[in-house]
């Protein structure tokens, strides 16, 4: 704040850092603030955005007009608006701080780079495909390929189609106290999305008791385990708040 007095600024001009609501963010912190920033800003307003650490950068943004299609994101005050307090055990467990008696299932397999690499678009932005036939969206299971349209029986007559910003609804879910998770007892769900297409997946961010068949959820993407050092992302369903 001394520094922005400095330069002439005005308090309103200045972006909230959010040290009091996320803490101290390290290097992550400037882009949080810019995407705060971001969420307020019109077209034609100018945006100093600086970072520092180990040097500085610096840069100077101009507002389009293309602003306003990004206001049905979900956005960091929402993202704020939905966070949950954990206690203190938790905490640790989280940071590996304190360690648990293990899962008695089956390892999980190591992540492997090569197949991620191979499937970046179905784990990266959960790509399934689109019959172009009778417009039916289909997920597929990562490694596998969908040549047969499951409604019309076509054949190889597909296109690209994400899932990952599409909405859906929780058509069943079962609870799994065995499941090596760090916040158990785990949630599978089967969604069905509201454009179509069906996904099994993990569910996050739920409270058990509220959960319900028919629910709301959107797709987010979550760490699911780590080994080799690679830390294994992918989609999880969240009940929309």
């Amino acid at each position: 704040m001394s520094l922005s007095k400095k330069l002439g600024f005005e308090k309103d001009q200045v972006q909230d850092p959010l040290f009091a609501r996320i803490g101290n963010a390290g290097a992550a912190a400037s882009l949080i603030m810019l995407a705060a920033a971001l969420e307020d800003a019109q077209p034609g307003d100018r945006i100093l955005f600086a970072g520092y650490g180990d040097g500085c950068d610096a840069f100077v943004f101009r507002v389009t007009d293309a602003i306003a299609g990004m206001r049905d994101r979900i956005g960091l005050k929402n993202m704020l608006a939905q966070t949950t307090r954990i206690d203190y055990g938790k905490y640790l467990l989280w940071r590996d701080f304190i360690t648990v008696e293990a899962s008695s299932l089956p390892e999980r397999s190591e992540p492997s780079l090569a197949s991620r690499w191979r499937e970046r678009s179905s784990i990266s932005a959960l790509y399934g495909v689109r019959c172009l036939s009778c417009g039916t969206p289909q997920v597929h299971p990562i490694g596998q390929t969908i040549r047969v349209c499951a409604s019309c029986q076509s054949k190889d007559h597909f296109e690209d189609y994400k899932f990952s910003d599409k909405k859906g609804k929780l058509f069943s879910y079962a609870i799994d106290q065995l499941q090596p998770t760090l916040n158990p007892p785990g949630l599978n769900g089967v969604v069905d999305f509201d454009d179509g297409g069906r996904l099994i997946c993990e569910l996050t961010d739920y409270d058990l008791d509220t959960v319900l068949i028919g629910m709301p959820v959107e797709m987010t993407f979550r760490k699911m385990y780590q080994g080799r050092g690679i830390v294994n992302y992918f989609w999880k369903a969240k009940p929309v708040v």
